[in-house]
């Protein structure tokens, strides 16, 4: 499958000429990118979309945004919009009916002039009526004429009130046909259709980076997205980047027609259903199945209850006079949007709509309710409401509702499944709440057979790597979804930065799959944190605690949980835990769904703020006070990258000015997980005298990995410019996150090169036969002069403390003992030999 681009689509003899070839080679399962709105262009606009003839599996709409963003939480749309030339125009308005005369019309009105009577009449002004008949221009008027719109005669008394009247009616009538046209003026007649509606996010401080992605199926409007189409994408706010991507192929049904029958602003009162009646749709033959598909958002604010932005409010679908259907308009998410914005009141629940979100459609399947051939009554109406309205500044809730009747041919497959996308793992932004995981993958089916899906084959994991397979069973219908959980699995190593996660569907309802090119999906992801041992979670609450507050972390095997409630306010906790190694997961909960320090309580309410911390080996960990519902962190406790040093200083000693003196320790990883050794660098070591010689293995530009069982030797030189102490430091840097920068003390010290002083007078012997040590190593240690001394070998850790005694007593040459590792901790220590009032250290790793 590939990807096929063309942008600047207004341009459109050049799309044109691109256009054609590119239907030609796209082959089934490929996707064919068309980019209508670039971020710097106008949000409207003339383009040339696949013809009629393409077939689509589906089509999506990439809504991208990027700020700088408005302030407010505006309503935005994607219009496609579809322009006609009138028959007429009646005093410059066009209308479906006009009905007139052709003689002067009159207005009647009496009055009483000395106590008599008198009637008078004034001559209506009359009205334009201009023709538009010409096929090749067809907005340009051919004819008018005038005309008199109808009027009535009135009876009297002898007052001069009404007591009666006659019409005296049109003797003319015009009906408008309406011809399509490829452009807009001011006498062209408009008809929009909304395919999406969107909130703006509150903007204030916030970023959407190089742009969020909000991509949407919109393969209903199918009818509306060929040939030339005119796209209109108002959002006074954000620069918009619109895409939409044709993946060609068979559909589940084919979309036969659409029908727009609403497209109101319904004052929600005791009268709605006057503003939105019932519509009679008259079904073709070809009409096989239909749908209802409602995009409906509620606004404005009544103080008595928060209606209708702020109210949870029913709806009721009626096919043939029969209730099939009923839905809350509603949307309880909002805290969970993955664009957390830094002000506004984002994170409340709304009426079907979030600020910095997509508004869902409502879709009611139609097909068991209707006969093909036949004429349907839809009825939409929602719950009774005649709220007064309360509150200075308040105004009439209202409902914004645009409805769509589509219909379908027959299903195209008996059983088909498709796989519509992996939640998690995935590094898709728009995931960001759920992601990323280390244990069960999230997905979304859908139904695209005819019959019932009651069972599926899923197949999923890493890509050349580990993977596994799960027997769904459930009962979709055509075109629902599902939400499935996956049982974990083994992931392998997650090393590879390429890493990808994959999951394939098979064998519907037990049967060979009708259509595979929609049965896969693939997803980039990130892995989770790997954490030490020791874990601390801070936080310190604000006000009503106990109401909102509640954590839970638990070890994802079941073998360990911990939920904590009950939290008092303004209080700062610590609780500190000792995870054994494993996978874990951390919920963070407010249950109102005001985070911890969300502005608005903060500030207005006087909640005050707090916030969410890990503190991990003394590294703190910190999470967004704006969560809004929840802190969803998955994560891993195992042993991580960590460096050791055969010693903490290089003391060379006395050096003769000008003269070099070499000197080197090792650098080991500390356990299985090895470490990466990027830079070495010694402080003003030109000025200083002391030089990097050499690293084994070579270090360049490129960090070294060293990995467990090796070990990396530094040499350096030391060549003193000047007599006297010369002291500097050696940092290595390394992927260590306790220790990124592991510092080597240089200590040495430059003599005269005239001076008869011996630069070495130590002659005691200490060797070690391996360094590091991991069960045992032979020691060598004495004086080479073969005099009987006084000695004491021992061997100290990081600290000074003594932890064994290896010799102590009379010596008279060189000797060897045994040094086992058993009962000693992996890390640095000093071993020490001491004889006549002179001493030598040397440093011994053990590693296990």
């Amino acid at each position: 499958m590939k990807n096929v681009i063309i942008k600047n689509l207004n341009i459109i003899f050049l799309l044109i000429i691109l256009s054609l070839p590119i239907m030609i080679k796209a082959a089934d399962g490929d996707t064919l990118k068309m980019r209508t709105i670039e971020f710097a262009q106008t949000k409207y606009g003339k383009y040339i979309f696949p013809p009629k003839s393409e077939r689509f599996e589906k089509i999506l709409m990439n809504y991208k945004l990027r700020c700088p963003c408005g302030g407010w939480d505006y309503i935005a749309n994607v219009f496609v919009e579809h322009y006609y030339a009138p028959s007429f125009r009646f005093n410059y308005r066009t209308q479906d009916t006009a009905r007139f005369m052709l003689d002067t019309s009159w207005i009647f009105t009496a009055r009483l002039d000395s106590g008599n009577l008198v009637i008078d009449t004034i001559a209506n002004p009359p009205v334009w009526i201009k023709f538009y008949n010409d096929s090749d221009n067809p907005t340009l008027a051919t004819d008018s004429m005038i005309a008199w719109q109808e009027y009535y005669t009135f009876t009297f008394d002898a007052q001069g009130n009404k007591t009666d009247s006659s019409l005296v009616p049109a003797d003319s009538i015009l009906y408008l046909s309406k011809k399509r046209v490829y452009f807009s003026d001011s006498v062209t007649i408009t008809d929009r259709y909304e395919i999406m509606r969107y909130i703006t996010p509150y903007g204030n401080g916030l970023s959407l980076g190089t742009g969020f992605n909000w991509v949407i199926d919109i393969s209903d409007f199918e009818p509306l997205l060929h040939d030339t189409v005119f796209i209109n994408a108002p959002n006074g706010q954000e620069a918009l980047e619109l895409t939409f991507d044709f993946i060609k192929g068979v559909p589940s049904r084919d979309v036969v027609r659409l029908e727009k029958i609403y497209d109101v602003f319904a004052n929600y009162n005791k009268n709605f259903e006057l503003r939105v009646p019932p519509k009679q749709v008259q079904l073709t033959n070809d009409d096989k199945m239909a749908r209802l598909k409602f995009i409906q958002t509620g606004h404005a604010m009544n103080e008595y209850d928060g209606c209708a932005e702020f109210c949870r409010k029913q709806a009721f679908v009626r096919i043939n006079d029969v209730q099939r259907y009923d839905n809350f308009i509603w949307r309880d998410d909002c805290g969970r949007n993955p664009v957390i914005q830094p002000y506004g009141t984002w994170n409340l629940k709304r009426s079907n709509w979030c600020p910095g979100a997509e508004v869902r459609y409502y879709n009611y399947e139609l097909t068991s309710y209707i006969t093909p051939g036949e004429t349907a009554t839809i009825d939409y109406d929602m719950e009774y409401y005649d709220a007064p309205i309360v509150g200075n500044g308040y105004v009439n809730p209202e409902w914004r509702i645009t409805g769509y009747v589509i219909t379908y041919s027959n299903p195209n497959f008996s059983n088909d499944a498709a796989l519509v996308d992996i939640i998690s793992p995935n590094n898709n932004p728009f995931y960001n709440r759920f992601n990323p995981i280390v244990n069960s993958a999230v997905i979304i089916i859908r139904n695209t057979g005819g019959n019932p899906l009651t069972s599926l084959d899923i197949n999923y994991g890493i890509i050349n790597g580990n993977n596994a397979s799960f027997h769904w069973t459930g009962n979709l219908l055509i075109s629902d979804t599902a939400i499935v959980t996956l049982p974990n699995f083994d992931w392998g190593d997650l090393s590879n930065p390429n890493r990808k996660f994959y999951a394939e569907v098979s064998n519907p309802n037990g049967v060979i799959d009708e259509y595979s090119l929609n049965n896969r999906t693939e997803t980039t992801f990130n892995d989770v944190p790997t954490y030490y041992n020791d874990l601390i979670i801070e936080y310190k609450t604000n006000k009503y605690a106990k109401d909102q507050y509640n954590y839970t972390l638990r070890k994802l095997d079941g073998s360990f949980t911990h939920f904590r409630d009950n939290m008092e306010d303004y209080t700062l906790y610590r609780d500190t835990f000792n995870l054994e190694d494993g996978e874990y997961e951390f919920i963070f909960r407010n249950v109102e769904g005001y985070g911890i320090n969300h502005w608005f309580v903060r500030d207005n309410w006087g909640w005050g703020a707090g916030y969410v911390n890990f503190i991990n080996r003394g590294k703190t960990i910190p999470f967004s006070g704006e969560f809004g519902t929840e802190i969803f962190h998955q994560f891993r406790v195992a042993p991580k990258p960590g460096i050791l040093v055969s010693t903490d200083s290089l003391k060379f000693g006395n050096v003769k000015v000008n003269e070099s003196k070499l000197l080197s320790f090792d650098i080991y990883p500390v356990n299985g997980k090895g470490i990466e050794i990027s830079r070495i660098q010694i402080i003003f070591g030109n000025n200083k005298g002391y030089y990097l010689a050499s690293t084994d293995p070579p270090l360049g530009d490129t960090p070294v990995q060293i990995d467990s069982g090796s070990k990396m030797t530094v040499t350096v030189e030391f060549k003193p410019p000047k007599v006297g102490a010369l002291i500097t430091s050696l940092n290595i840097m390394n992927n260590d996150e306790i220790n990124l920068q592991y510092t080597v003390k240089l200590t040495g010290f430059g003599t005269d090169p005239n001076s008869v002083e011996d630069n070495e007078d130590n002659n005691l012997i200490l060797d070690i036969s391996q360094n590091p040590i991991s069960t045992n190593a032979e020691i060598k240690f004495g004086n080479d002069d073969y005099t009987s001394s006084k000695v004491r070998l021992v061997l100290y850790n990081s600290i000074g403390q003594i932890i064994k005694v290896l010799y102590d007593g009379m010596l008279d040459n060189v000797h060897n003992l045994n040094l086992s590792a058993d009962g000693i901790e992996s890390g640095i220590y000093y071993l020490t030999l001491m004889m006549d009032g002179k001493a030598i250290t040397k440093p011994v790793v053990v590693v296990k």
